[in-house]
């Protein structure tokens, strides 16, 4: 009888132990994924703050060339 509570008790240990790697492999299946994921988002972040930064300065040579017309106009206005 007693012989059988230890089998039994080793048993349910290594149940519970392969329950215990199941998870963690299934763990570090879903953290590489997640990494993953983190990787190509900060790619992705780098590519918008890339173009964001091509815009502002397209913006202010856009800010600049129509100051430039602006006081041309108000020169001509001035002059005609």
């Amino acid at each position: 009888m007693e012989g059988e509570s230890y089998i039994e008790n080793f048993e349910r240990l290594v149940e519970s132990v392969e329950r215990l790697v199941r998870s963690y492999e299934e763990l570090e299946s879903e953290n590489l994924q997640l990494r993953e994921t983190i990787k190509e988002k900060e790619r992705k972040i780098d590519k918008l703050s890339e173009r964001l930064e091509r815009f502002e300065r397209e913006k202010g040579l856009l800010r600049e060339k129509v100051d430039l017309l602006i006081s041309r106009l108000d020169g001509l206005i001035q002059n005609g």
